[in-house]
């Protein structure tokens, strides 16, 4: 069995959704962030976008990491919103400390 696994619970589909269109309180990675620059996208319209592809009933898959150190087994969950006029890879992950959205990586 793989470690993906599609994302039907509407609970949890509504609340990823609420923290993406709460820009303001969105984490960014390091990685994240640079491949943002590169594109020439902000945290807000990465969000927007996470935000339309959610709205469109875009799917998302559940995850985990297996090679971060510390972060070995957290849950992640990965989409395909359009940014910038093309389809791109967006890895996020839930902070539950804080509730809030924490954007892992954004590409091609």
């Amino acid at each position: 069995m793989g470690k993906r696994k599609p994302v039907t619970d509407p609970v949890l589909l509504s609340c990823i959704r609420t923290m993406a269109d709460d820009h303001v309180s969105v984490k960014v990675s390091r990685r994240a962030l640079d491949s943002m620059q590169r594109i020439g996208v902000t945290v807000k319209g990465v969000c927007a976008a996470l935000c339309d592809y959610l709205d469109a009933g875009g799917a998302i898959d559940e995850t985990f990491t297996d090679t971060t150190p510390g972060h070995i087994g957290e849950i992640m969950y990965e989409m395909f919103p359009d940014i910038c006029l093309y389809p791109r890879y967006v890895k996020v992950r839930i902070v539950n400390v804080s509730d809030s959205l924490y954007i892992i990586s954004v590409h091609d």
